[in-house]
């Protein structure tokens, strides 16, 4: 088992070998060192002493762990339950190892703050890492009011507009926007039912505790595509994303906090959860005209209005017209929401932390837009309000959160400075931490290009460790590298570079070849052995002349492109790890009817692979071409963590005639064709059909039983006629935040079904329920008595 990168480097630091060394030959005599020097075979003495010092150094090292295994910061995993049972904790799964440690440190802050809020929502962070907030059922069930209430709802609420009592306005638009959410503001009747779906929320012993599960991704200085004049998208590939806000919900206690009380604790708010954005919440903000804060263009005008709180740019503005008469300038009105915003609003903390963005010819002129630059708008038709309006004074840019669209006031280039996207965990490429993966001595891709289009890449070297450094588009016009050797492209740590690789016109595949085999060595000779490792990338295969279909309907969906990626030649291993294969897809649509096709790359097996591995990644299909003279691909292909999503109909997802397939840990959507199989814990949405039935295994894994289908020995496993249904996932496009999640609706086989008690498929070492069943073994014990916790997934 290799050593993690921090304990190799803590124990290479310390010197203990060398120490003890000079220390024991320090108390040989000097006759016998000077002895072992003249000798016929020299330093024999000296290496045994080395030997002992090692020995030496092994025990002083066990020592100092003994000292640091009283302490649950530094103790070891098996000192961790000792510690734990001398304040008697409730033990967790001993597989959540993060939950285990921080409850045992933290069991006696727990139970002296017991039932407050602070602590239940530290243990959502602390047990599972997820966002979380609690709302107390019976704060939100309709009843009459009286004077000596301490009312929460004396202001609207946000954009509800919510007033006391929890009364709903139905002049609102979007009443059912925030309904039955954590951050609902209305009055409810008693539901005495028990749990399910939006039943049994609201009573007075209830207590609902909402979990967000996705985590947000951070990217920065990423490559926009620009769809038609002044409309951009946010993904570079060019395709619809859900933003996410970024996790600003931290829950700490001051120092001077007393026992029992929870000092500092404040209730959480919708825009500082790890959640997707929404139009309405990144317009919330609120104005006070606070006499010092006014502007002095505006003092004269708006000061019989001070301490006024107004509800949004837009009121504010019409606020301004009504009082002066006229439109104010856009820098005079930018002054005036700056100096008059409250800090609260929602607004400021999606466009502060979450989303950042530029505009400019070039990255080095670019300049930030500020947030009251920026609103927010639906631009699923691209139909805004025109930029330059009197409804839009001061604003530059206008963001569709729910599908990453910006549209531009000017002609200039869109810049993304920051922006977050979803996921359920950190599979492909992607702006996470892979610094253990990532080589140190890769030659860096680096360009001198400011303006904000995609890098031109001239033709990589067939051998060598490239890094890209950034997050930025590359585009490379070629049809392969050929005469592999040793090739390593990567990404740098945190970064996700999206490499588009231009095919002539006609072309459809990109073809990597090894060189060929030294015939004067033998094959198993280092020198004859040719590897390729893709680590981090996003890999997209297009033609020069994008491909456009033209729809009778706007849902209708697009028809696939095929394109390959070809392994040619003899390579004795091949790696993908933390990629993204692009598995196709659509760009957004700059007119309803027409749609402009991001092809559907397949890796396929043309030459000789001892081994192909695809690890934490997202490919297209899997395919094995035989030729009637070398009827041996592919050795062995092993797929760990990682989702095969095929998008070409009657095509297998995985077809491997003659190759071996290990997969575990998987999700797979589409049939699986192969010679033998090793499956543990995977999730195949289509059927399963294996030559070889008499080799191989199929443990604790799932798939379809419609059809012709033949499998290894089973065990623990579950087929389901008529295929797993597509309700059973969150979600099958690639982009979005829930691709291959489960749902709530996938049966308990599917969500409890791994060996390790956790779900099938590439989300299993989540330990999602797991965590769950943790969170609610420590709401038990701290939650007020006589309150029942119900746990409720946003996402």
């Amino acid at each position: 088992m290799a050593i993690p990168v921090e304990v190799e480097a803590r124990t290479a630091r310390d010197h203990y070998p060398r120490y003890y060394a000079e220390k024991l030959w320090s108390w040989i005599p000097e006759v016998y060192r000077n002895e072992d020097f003249r000798a016929a075979k020299p330093g024999v003495l000296r290496a045994l002493i080395e030997i002992i010092a090692e020995d030496a150094a092994t025990a002083r090292r066990s020592i100092d762990r003994l000292w640091d295994d009283a302490l649950i910061d530094y103790a070891d995993d098996w000192a961790v339950p000792y510690i734990g049972d001398l304040v008697a904790t409730r033990v967790l799964n001993s597989l959540n190892r993060r939950g285990v440690r921080t409850d045992v440190a933290r069991t006696v802050f727990y139970r002296r703050r017991a039932g407050t809020p602070v602590v239940l929502e530290m243990l959502i962070k602390d047990i599972t890492g997820w966002g979380g907030t609690v709302s107390e059922a019976f704060r939100r069930l309709a009843r009459t009011w009286h004077g000596l209430d301490d009312d929460p709802y004396a202001v609207p609420n946000g954009f509800f507009g919510t007033p006391k009592g929890g009364t709903v306005k139905l002049n609102l638009a979007d009443i059912a926007e925030k309904l039955d959410g954590p951050f609902d503001s209305y009055a409810h009747v008693p539901d005495f039912r028990r749990l399910e779906g939006f039943r049994g929320r609201y009573n007075i012993p209830k207590l609902n505790i909402h979990l967000f599960r996705q985590k947000p991704v951070k990217l920065g200085f990423t490559t926009a595509v620009r769809i038609r004049d002044n409309c951009w998208t946010l993904d570079p590939s060019g395709r619809d994303v859900q933003l996410f806000a970024n996790n600003q919900r931290g829950v700490q206690l001051p120092a001077h906090s007393e026992r029992g009380k929870s000092d500092g604790w404040e209730p959480a708010r919708a825009s500082k959860m790890p959640a997707p954005m929404s139009c309405r919440m990144l317009n919330e903000a609120w104005f006070r005209l606070m006499p010092g804060a006014i502007p002095l263009a505006f003092g004269a005008t708006l000061a019989p209005l001070a301490d006024a709180r107004i509800y949004g740019a837009r009121k504010l503005l019409e606020l301004v017209v009504r009082v002066t008469g006229a439109p104010p300038t856009a820098a005079n009105f930018l002054a005036l929401q700056a100096a008059t915003v409250e800090a609260t609003s929602a607004k400021l903390d999606y466009l502060t932390y979450a989303l950042l963005l530029r505009t400019g010819l070039d990255l080095t002129t670019a300049t930030a837009l500020v947030p009251e630059q920026i609103s927010a708008a639906d631009l699923s038709a691209w139909d805004a309000p025109p930029l330059g309006s009197p409804l839009t004074v001061g604003v530059d840019a206008v963001v569709d959160p729910a599908r990453g669209r910006v549209i531009l006031r000017s002609n200039e280039s869109l810049m993304p400075q920051t922006w977050h996207y979803g996921q359920f965990d950190h599979v492909g490429a992607g702006g996470h931490e892979r610094r253990s993966r990532v080589s140190a001595n890769g030659t860096p891709i680096a360009s001198a290009q400011a303006d904000r289009g995609p890098i031109v890449l001239a033709p990589l070297a067939a051998t060598g460790v490239f890094t890209f450094q950034d997050s930025r588009s590359y585009t490379m016009a070629a049809t392969g590298i050929a005469n592999v050797e040793t090739l390593n492209l990567q990404a740098n740590d945190f970064q996700r570079p999206y490499v588009r690789l231009v095919l002539p016109d006609g072309d459809d595949e990109f073809v990597i070849s090894a060189k060929p085999q030294n015939a004067a060595l033998g094959a198993d000779d280092p020198a004859n052995r040719r590897t390729l490792i893709l680590e981090g990338l996003w890999l997209g295969i297009d033609n020069a002349t994008p491909h456009t279909q033209a729809l009778v309907n706007a849902p209708d969906p697009v028809a696939p492109v095929p394109r390959s990626l070809v392994l040619d030649g003899n390579f004795h291993r091949v790696e993908l790890s933390n990629v993204s294969i692009d598995p196709g897809g659509e760009r957004a649509r700059g007119a309803p009817l027409m749609a402009s096709v991001i092809p559907a790359v397949s890796i396929i097996v043309r030459g000789q692979v001892d081994q192909l591995v695809i690890d934490r990644s997202i490919v297209g299909a899997i395919i094995e071409e035989r030729a009637a003279a070398d009827p041996c691909s592919v050795g062995k292909v092993i797929i760990r963590d990682s989702i095969v999503l095929n998008a070409v109909p009657n095509t297998p997802a995985i077809d491997l005639p003659i190759g071996r397939l290990a997969i575990e840990r998987s999700t797979v959507f589409g049939d699986v064709e192969v010679n033998r199989i090793d499956a543990n814990e995977t999730l195949v949405q289509g059927r399963v059909t294996v030559t070889d039935n008499q080799s191989g295994c199929f443990r604790f894994s799932a798939a379809a039983s419609d059809g012709p289908y033949r499998l290894p020995k089973q065990f623990e496993s579950h087929l389901y006629p008529g295929g797993i249904p597509n309700g059973f996932f969150v979600s099958r496009r690639f982009g979005d935040a829930g691709l291959a999640q489960l749902s709530d609706d996938a049966p308990r086989a599917l969500r409890r079904g791994g060996e390790n008690t956790s779900e099938i498929g590439v989300f299993n070492r989540t330990l999602a329920p797991i965590l769950a069943d943790d969170l609610r073994l420590k709401f038990e014990e701290y939650a007020p008595l006589n309150l029942v916790s119900q746990f409720i997934f946003e996402t």
